[in-house]
């Protein structure tokens, strides 16, 4: 929930759109996400990671895939430590941007 909230955060002060065009882009990335991470079938999976494998590394909702996976199926709880150490970073750094995209900004005092 906490990179969701924090990609809403980055998308909402870096982008100089409408609020409605904020929203497409924020759930295009979501959409996305999901379908290179398996949310189409695993032979679509298969065939993106096949041609670039950068995907699979960067993508934080393969690793939440993976961890719901492992726990639900596999009783594994070591998939949510590998989540936590990707996940955690790069919400951390989404926010450190949002934030200097936000002291940018100059507001009108009244």
């Amino acid at each position: 929930m906490i990179f969701g909230i924090t990609m809403g955060m980055f998308l909402a002060v870096a982008l100089k759109a409408k609020t409605e065009t904020k929203t497409m882009v924020g759930l295009g990335c979501i959409l996305l996400m999901n379908y290179t991470s398996g949310m189409m079938g695993s032979s679509v999976t298969n065939a993106i990671t096949s041609a670039f494998p950068i995907i699979k590394k960067i993508n934080p909702t393969f690793y939440m895939e993976n961890a719901l996976l492992g726990v639900n199926i596999a009783n594994d709880n070591s998939y949510l430590i590998t989540m936590a150490k990707f996940i955690i970073p790069f919400t951390i750094i989404l926010f450190g941007i949002a934030l200097i995209y936000l002291r940018r900004h100059k507001y009108n005092d009244i």
